[in-house]
């Protein structure tokens, strides 16, 4: 008889395997080592049962590959059939009913399995002995199968508790198969071997045509059999190594290893085929169409994440074009997924402070006195390096940006004029451009008087440039916000004069005191007489109107000696100066020979 102290050792061990979270495998071999241990006249094995009641050897090392393989896939009732949990026998005899033959080479042997269950009541294995020196069971073997059964359950149940876990961590419950998560684990294991072979990889987003139409109509049991069903026909086609997972809502995904370009198109054919096969859900016909899009490793990303977007985004682009269609990620995608990327480091570029502003001189024709400076925008981008302003503006406009970055650009430029006049520099003005959406905004005239207020400027020292475009502009708004800030004394240019929607019919209306002469007359100044028509018309416009005109664009002294002919008094360009950073700008203003004295008479514009 196994003593008290015994079987309280077996239990100790088990429960101590139990804590140490060992694998399944180790904790039941260790139950039937021990079981061995206190009686070693026995042989102790367990059989598991599966999800058909099919029983399949777990654990027990004493079994011959022969015995193994006659119990492996047994019925649990050919092994006990009694309603009870009496223990069944086998016997020499094989014939009778419930009982079953080891198959050992000298004749058969008994051996008795007793049914392991879970606190439900159902049986999760079979704890089996086979006694190697008597044809009965004796009390040591009931009390130590009495003692080792719990043990079973409890090292079973808790098996089961940690697959059920892990399938909800990582399988969706209503279609089985793994979710985002798993997804990402198995992706970037294939695509790190596809990294080490070089060898190619493609990832298929497939999305249901109409399928909020199909959950509307038939409600969302007929809306989840028909995720189940997708499920299956996607995974019948699938090989060995695919991957298929279910994203979100009517949203799958497949990573194919070892596929090209054009093997990936040949499988998008084949998927989007199995799944437009009629079928019936909640005993409605149904005609299936799908969208599928296409990335390909390595050329459209290097992980799994970047390789699902960019297959998302191909197959939006499938689905603008039509029903039961598949597009590949292209390089024009690839450029709108840049252009909302830079959209959103924008965002955050102004929000903290990041771009920076270069100031370019204007200047006086007879004797290059500085006239002012434009504050222009300048961003550089921590990946992409100096992003141009006609890119960044133009996106400022597209995403809704532009007003705050025209309210960054007023608050910068009157901080810096007020830092230049603070350190003894004195330029005379500073010009600022706005775009017409500012122009809205009721509260800009508050916002131009603050700013002003908190930097010590004074309304005549700041030049605000605006476009042509508002010329058009007839919301009576607009003109009154624009006449609250002129009253003011803060004075406005019209930008680009020339070019766009010059007219005096409208040109009176507006309040401005200075026109700007477009770089395109300037640049053809020396070769098109109609340029130089159409400048000489500009400044003859604005003299008769009572407003400076300033040329700008001047690059060559050619262009700077036809504009003093015609009789331009004040230039800005590359002739005088690029842009500079506000330590350039003040480099530039030392080296120009009596620039010092000057600008003590400079204080205000014309």
């Amino acid at each position: 008889m196994p003593s008290a102290r015994e079987l309280m050792d077996l239990t100790r061990k088990a429960i101590a395997s139990l804590l140490r979270a060992v694998s399944l495998q180790e904790q039941v071999t260790l139950i039937c080592q021990e079981i061995e241990r206190i009686a070693p006249d026995i042989i102790a094995f367990i059989l598991r049962a599966d999800e058909q009641g099919a029983l399949r050897p777990l654990a027990g090392s004493g079994l011959s590959a022969r015995q193994i393989q006659a119990l492996e896939g047994l019925a649990i009732d050919s092994l006990y059939g009694i309603a009870d949990d009496a223990l069944a026998v086998g016997t020499e005899d094989a014939a009778q009913p419930g009982l079953h033959d080891l198959g050992v080479s000298h004749g058969a042997k008994r051996f008795w399995a007793a049914p392991v269950r879970s606190g439900d009541g159902r049986v999760l294995a079979m704890l089996a002995i086979q006694p190697q020196q008597t044809a009965t069971l004796t009390a040591l073997h009931r009390r130590l199968i009495d003692t080792c059964l719990p043990l079973c359950a409890l090292a079973l149940e808790r098996e089961e508790s940690r697959t059920r876990i892990d399938r909800l961590a990582f399988y969706d419950e209503l279609t089985g198969l793994p979710n985002r998560r798993l997804l990402q684990v198995r992706a970037e294991q294939a695509i790190a071997r596809a990294q080490r072979d070089r060898s190619p990889l493609a990832v298929l987003v497939i999305d249901l045509d109409r399928f909020k139409r199909i959950n509307h109509a038939l409600g969302q049991p007929g809306g989840d059999e028909l995720l189940r069903l997708v499920a299956r026909r996607l995974e019948e086609g699938r090989r060995f190594c695919d991957i298929v997972a279910h994203l979100s809502a009517d949203e799958f995904a497949l990573v194919v290893p070892y596929c090209d370009a054009e093997q990936a198109a040949a499988s998008a054919r084949c998927l989007l085929a199995a799944l437009s096969r009629p079928c019936r859900i909640a005993d409605v016909p149904l005609g299936l169409s799908a969208c599928l899009g296409i990335s390909l490793f390595p050329g459209d990303g290097q992980d799994i994440d970047t390789l699902i977007h960019r297959a998302d985004m191909a197959m939006q682009r499938a689905k603008a074009c039509g029903l039961g269609r598949f597009c590949f990620f292209s390089e024009e995608l690839k450029r709108s997924a840049v252009e909302l990327s830079l959209e959103e480091a924008l965002r955050v570029a102004i929000e903290r402070n990041q771009l920076r502003l270069h100031y370019q001189p204007q200047v006086y024709f007879k004797d290059g006195r500085l006239r002012g400076v434009e504050a222009l925008a300048r961003w550089h981008h921590p990946q992409l390096g100096d992003i141009s302003p006609a890119r960044f503006v133009v996106l400022a406009e597209q995403c809704g940006l532009i007003d705050e970055l025209g309210r960054w650009v007023l608050h910068e430029a009157c901080r810096q004029l007020a830092d230049w006049r603070h350190r003894g520099l004195a330029i005379p003005a500073i010009s600022v451009n706005l775009s017409p959406s500012n122009f809205h905004d009721a509260d800009l005239p508050a916002t131009i008087a603050r700013t002003l207020a908190q930097h010590g400027i004074r309304p005549a020292e700041l030049m605000l440039e605006i476009t042509e475009s508002v010329l058009m502009d007839t919301n009576p708004s607009f003109l009154k916000i624009l006449r609250e800030v002129h009253a003011q004394g803060v004075l406005l240019s019209m930008d680009d004069f020339g070019t766009g929607f010059s007219s005096l019919s409208h040109l009176h209306r507006l309040p401005v005191q200075e026109l700007k002469l477009d770089r395109s007359f300037v640049f053809d100044l020396e070769h098109d007489g109609a340029s130089r028509t159409l400048s000489d018309a500009v400044l003859h416009l604005g003299e008769s109107l009572r407003l400076s005109v300033v040329a700008e664009g001047v690059e060559t002294e050619a262009q700077r000696r036809i504009l003093v002919q015609l009789g331009y008094q004040v230039g800005q360009g590359y002739l005088f100066s690029a842009p500079l950073p506000p330590a350039e700008l003040e480099a530039w203003l030392a080296a120009r020979p009596g620039q010092a004295k000057r600008l003590a008479d400079a204080l205000i514009p014309d």
